[in-house]
């Protein structure tokens, strides 16, 4: 089976991430690795605690959240500017407290202004594990402070029991 020029370049770009994903943290320094993913953990404490005002002032103004989650059959999937995600939890009676937690984040920074954090997560409320997926937050070194740019996440089902 011959491979087109095209194909080539799919699987050079795919080794090419996988490969700078498993070096993503290798020349970071400990410092700025922490600092980045305070930033993400100090906003999902706040998201999940409720406190909205705070969660929202960690987004840069025009943020997106976008939102690949699969159902019974298949992907659907959602984007809004982080403004309006804010108003729509505000505005939902029925929010309850969660726990998100971020498992093996992979940083990477460029030019010391520019970082993208992925994370496997889980969400726990009560004690119990009510979802798990894969975050991607990219974030932008403004005024000293780790601001929001985008958070994308996919939801990964529990396994049938």
């Amino acid at each position: 089976m011959k491979r087109t020029t095209g194909a080539r370049a799919i699987i050079a770009l795919c080794f090419l991430t996988v490969l700078s994903a498993s070096f993503a943290d290798v020349g970071l320094a400990a410092d700025e690795r922490s600092e980045i993913i305070s930033a993400v953990e100090d906003f999902l404490a706040d998201l999940g605690e409720l406190r909205l005002e705070q969660a929202a002032r960690r987004f840069l103004p025009g943020a997106v959240r976008i939102v690949s989650r699969k159902g019974t059959s298949d992907f659907s999937h959602t984007l809004h500017t982080a403004g309006e995600w804010m108003e729509e939890l505000k505005n939902n009676p029925n929010a309850k407290p969660f726990r998100e937690e971020l498992i093996e984040p992979v940083v990477t920074v460029e030019s010391g202004q520019l970082a993208h954090v992925r994370a496997a997560f889980r969400i726990a409320r009560e004690g119990s594990v009510v979802a798990m997926g894969v975050n991607h937050f990219i974030l932008q070194r403004r005024g000293g402070a780790w601001r929001i740019a985008a958070l994308a996440y996919t939801n990964i089902p529990e396994p049938a029991r």
